[in-house]
């Protein structure tokens, strides 16, 4: 019997996340607070650093390698490592450097909008049509909401065009 290898790569990505997280948990104690604020910079980055790392952890146990193969169980092939198993990754890879660089001159909701937007068409698989539609409606709705919370909830400073302020 051919023993299966403790990591795959689910585990993988699941580790570098773990890792990741306790960094982030880590460095935001080295924030510099204010007398003002009360709870203090590190509150918002060791809450997001320990959602990744639970997340990362219930990835890690739920994808353990399995003994049956995708096929006998009727699922569909997982990807085989090539080159063309990666195109969608390297698309939104490619898409977040545009935005990252695009952010300032656009400002926040509109870059958004256009990144959540061809993301969206991207990787909708219906028909143009109906892929218009919840694009349209996801990226805008997606993108005042974002800007509200962080904006006006949490008084974080986002890049603007003097649009919305």
């Amino acid at each position: 019997m051919k023993r299966k290898p403790l990591l795959n790569t689910e585990r993988i990505v699941a580790l570098f996340c773990l890792a990741l997280s306790v960094w982030i948990f880590y460095e935001a104690s080295t924030f510099k607070g204010s007398a003002l604020d009360s709870i203090g910079p590190a509150l918002y980055p060791r809450l997001v650093a320990s959602i990744i790392g639970i997340c990362s952890i219930a990835l890690f146990i739920k994808e353990r390698p399995r003994e049956d193969t995708a096929e006998s169980a009727g699922e569909a092939p997982k990807a085989n490592g090539k080159a063309s198993d990666y195109k969608s990754l390297v698309i939104v890879v490619f898409a977040l450097i545009v935005y990252s660089l695009l952010l300032k001159r656009l400002g926040f909701i509109i870059c958004t909008i256009l990144f959540l937007f061809s993301l969206s068409l991207y990787l909708d698989q219906r028909e143009l049509k109906e892929k218009l539609k919840t694009a349209i409606g996801f990226s805008v709705g997606m993108s005042v909401c974002l800007y509200l919370f962080f904006a006006k909830v949490l008084g974080v400073l986002l890049p603007t065009i003097g649009l919305i302020h």
